[in-house]
């Protein structure tokens, strides 16, 4: 996601890097130092993809299924 992220970013020219944006709104909200927000915006990058692949191991378990390349594309079981 974030190679998707940075290549269609540097294809159009805009910022569409989730960890900058992410550091961005952290300094704007809580007014904090440029080094402190980039920690904080891959901090939680990381974190989001950590959330999202335990709902993602939860969202299998519940239907007792294994994890294959096809339901995680779909997200289909």
């Amino acid at each position: 996601m974030t190679l998707f992220s940075y290549s269609i970013s540097k294809k159009e020219g805009e910022n569409f890097e989730d960890p900058k944006l992410l550091g961005n709104f952290v300094k704007k909200t809580f007014h904090t130092s440029k080094k402190a927000s980039t920690f904080s915006g891959w901090g939680l990058h990381y974190l989001t993809g950590v959330v999202f692949t335990v709902a993602y191991k939860l969202l299998l378990g519940s239907v007792n299924r294994r994890p294959l390349l096809q339901t995680g594309f779909c997200m289909a079981p």
